[in-house]
């Protein structure tokens, strides 16, 4: 997804005020046979921590994130709109 920051903020635009938004999605630090698979399969870049922007945007609070799917391989990030 090429422009993944436009899908954050577009996500984020149709929840409401008090609201949950939960993304998912894989992340690698480094790049083994099975990211690249995934990439492949995906078209995707799995080495993006897709999670930080959401956490730096300022109407998002009590921001909470999961590392424990897939041995660290797929997280699950969340946070309360305001």
């Amino acid at each position: 997804m090429p422009e993944w920051q436009k899908v954050i903020d577009k996500s984020l635009s149709l929840v409401r005020v008090g609201g949950k938004i939960v993304i998912m999605d894989w992340y690698m630090e480094e790049l083994n046979l099975w990211g690249r698979f995934i990439d492949l399969i995906g078209n995707a870049d799995v080495t993006r921590p897709t999670w930080e922007y959401l956490k730096s945007r300022k109407e998002v609070k009590d921001f909470n994130l999961n590392h424990s799917f897939k041995n660290g391989g797929v997280f699950v990030a969340s946070g309360y709109k305001v």
